[in-house]
């Protein structure tokens, strides 16, 4: 395939969707994918936080009567 660039954002539990033109190149051509990646927990930095509002704070399961 010949060169295409493109960017996207992938989200966790959602649908990415990429339209992309590829053409056919030369039989030497390489095809390379690059990603980088946001840690969903912070373990270095003890200052960072979230809260959650009360609907979240009702759906977690309870163990035990």
């Amino acid at each position: 395939m010949k060169t295409w660039e493109g960017e996207a954002q992938i989200e966790t539990g959602r649908i990415t969707e990429l339209n992309a033109t590829l053409t056919p190149g030369q039989v030497s051509e390489t095809v390379e994918v690059v990603a980088s990646v946001v840690p969903l927990v912070t373990t270095t930095d003890p200052t960072e936080g979230s809260t959650l509002d009360s609907m979240r704070i009702k759906d977690i399961p309870i163990k035990g009567p």
